[in-house]
């Protein structure tokens, strides 16, 4: 019977310290695996209020169960105090989580128990903007019937509408500017919407974006530079046509960014490069921390584009600096051709003249 009782007691003992060694880590990996009843016999014993930042995001429990979506592993934590204002280090809100992965229930039962819809994180930006970034548009009705800004800007992420058009989500785009959405608001680093849809080639999003009356096509973004050369990257003449059909300057230029037809000239896109330059292009224009058109094309090897331009009137021996130092490298269309051996090109423009 004594050993019996020594048994026991061990058995109770072990069992006891046992749950006393339960950490965060241990709590976050029940979340993580779906383990529900393991996770209500570990939370008497944790905080789940906390972070472990060993096992990736999201770090928290509550991170951690927004972004599986499962309901009863929310509610068990809620029971037991999970905050839903806690954030784990390094991570977005669970109210954040929950929308970017496309869980409206979860999102719905945070905001109920008090989440913070306009909540902004930088690097995570906010619940609307990484559910635009998503395309979950039941999720962004829903945020934005509850007040969500449709205009928040967060810096490194850019604005619900930036990610709904960066990343194709029509009907999202769509929602957003019903509700107010400013289809101009650029962010520094981040563009604008119209650049996004610009560079993703998508003509549908831009004739939704360019319809607004409000918005200003030649709007440029430091960094960024402006649609038109964004149109310009994407390839597609359509982009190109559909702001200049709006009023898109063909001649207007962003310094570090060169001009639509500098971007041209650079890709070798010669129908882009021959349709701005029937729209009024200057083909010699120098842009401050960029080159020349022929210069560009030179440079990259585009013998087509070099002879086109030159017949345009392209000055074959016009150079520019490098930088704003008279010490800076000369550039030329010649100089430029050798130093990529671009041997074509070069007999071409010795054949005009250039020296």
């Amino acid at each position: 019977m004594k050993i019996l009782f020594t048994l026991s007691f061990l058995f109770i003992f072990i069992q006891f310290n046992i749950a006393q060694n339960y950490t965060c880590e241990d709590l976050l990996k029940a979340v993580k695996e779906n383990e529900c009843e393991l996770v209500e016999k570990i939370l008497p014993h944790v905080n789940p209020n906390c972070s472990f930042r060993g096992a990736g995001e999201p770090r928290s429990p509550l991170g951690a169960a927004a972004q599986i979506g499962n309901m009863d592993m929310i509610e068990v934590l809620l029971k037991n105090k999970a905050k839903v204002k806690y954030v784990g280090k390094g991570d977005a809100s669970a109210l954040m989580i929950a929308a970017a992965n496309g869980h409206l229930a979860v999102v719905k039962i945070l905001h109920q128990k008090g989440a913070k819809i306009n909540r902004k994180i930088r690097g995570n930006g906010n619940a609307l903007l990484v559910a635009a970034k998503n395309g979950h548009l039941a999720i962004c009705q829903y945020l934005i019937d509850h007040g969500a800004k449709v205009n928040a800007t967060v810096d490194g992420d850019g604005s619900a509408l930036i990610m709904a058009t960066a990343n194709d989500h029509y009907h999202v785009a769509k929602l957003l500017l019903e509700n107010g959405a400013d289809p101009s608001l650029g962010v520094d680093r981040d563009g604008s919407p119209l650049m996004h849809a610009a560079r993703n080639g998508n003509p549908k999003i831009l004739k939704l974006l360019t319809a607004y009356k409000s918005i200003d096509v030649n709007k440029s973004v430091d960094g960024d530079g402006s649609p038109l050369i964004q149109a310009v990257n994407s390839g597609e003449l359509i982009m190109v046509e559909i702001l200049v059909a709006k009023g898109a300057d063909v001649n207007l230029g962003v310094y570090g960014d060169g001009n639509p037809l500098i971007a041209a000239a650079k890709k070798g896109d010669i129908d882009i490069a021959q349709f701005l330059v029937a729209k009024g292009a200057d083909v010699n224009a120098h842009e401050k921390g960029d080159e020349t058109p022929l210069i560009q094309a030179s440079w990259n090897g585009h013998l087509d584009l070099v002879k086109f331009l030159v017949e345009e009137g392209a000055d074959v021996n016009k150079s520019v600096r490098e930088g704003n130092f008279i010490s800076a490298e000369l550039r030329s269309p010649l100089i430029m051709a050798k130093k990529n051996g671009h041997q074509e090109v070069i007999d071409y423009l010795i054949s005009k003249g250039a020296k």
